[in-house]
């Protein structure tokens, strides 16, 4: 074989690996505005160190066999209002938590000690909703505004080292 033919499929296997690497980083989502796209067309998601509008809400509706990993650390604004923070829908799908990830409610912009009958309106955190034969797994969570973890209309979901720290709470007062 000459040496020109050896060159192009060089080329060739390194583009083949360079549009692969584009092709996960483009299932990256690093901005909010990101979400409902990389959803639509990616089935491998990273949420990487995500900062999430005030009165907004996470809705992460996995296509079916999809994995979701949480990269670094994912962030809420304030802003009173009932609901959840993250909510996460799909069937045969893996979330998990890279190594030192961690979710922050940031539970200290709405504790008032009053928990639910107090004078400010808190958003609830981590719902899994309507999600079947999935696994969650090395998920962090840390300072709920109130209420950590929901989980409805499910069938057989497994939560594996899940880790939720509101320790914050017993100091401040709490929700």
């Amino acid at each position: 074989m000459s040496q020109l033919s050896n060159f192009i499929i060089f080329a060739n296997i390194l583009l083949a690996i360079s549009s692969n690497v584009t092709a996960k980083n483009d299932c990256v989502i690093k901005e909010f505005d990101q979400v409902n796209a990389i959803l639509k067309r990616c089935t491998n998601i990273v949420v990487d160190s995500l900062v999430v509008p005030g009165g907004q809400q996470l809705l992460l509706r996995l296509t079916e066999g999809s994995t979701l990993a949480f990269r670094g650390t994912t962030k809420f604004g304030f802003a009173e209002w009932i609901g959840n923070l993250v909510v996460i829908t799909g069937s045969n799908i893996t979330v998990y938590g890279e190594k030192d990830s961690l979710l922050d409610g940031q539970g200290p912009l709405w504790w008032d000690g009053q928990g639910s009958w107090g004078n400010v309106t808190k958003p609830k955190f981590f719902r899994i909703k309507n999600t079947n034969n999935s696994i969650f797994y090395d998920i962090n969570i840390k300072n709920c505004p109130m209420g950590c973890t929901q989980i409805e209309q499910s069938e057989n979901v497994t939560l594996r080292n899940f880790k939720i720290d509101i320790s914050e709470g017993d100091e401040g007062g709490g929700a």
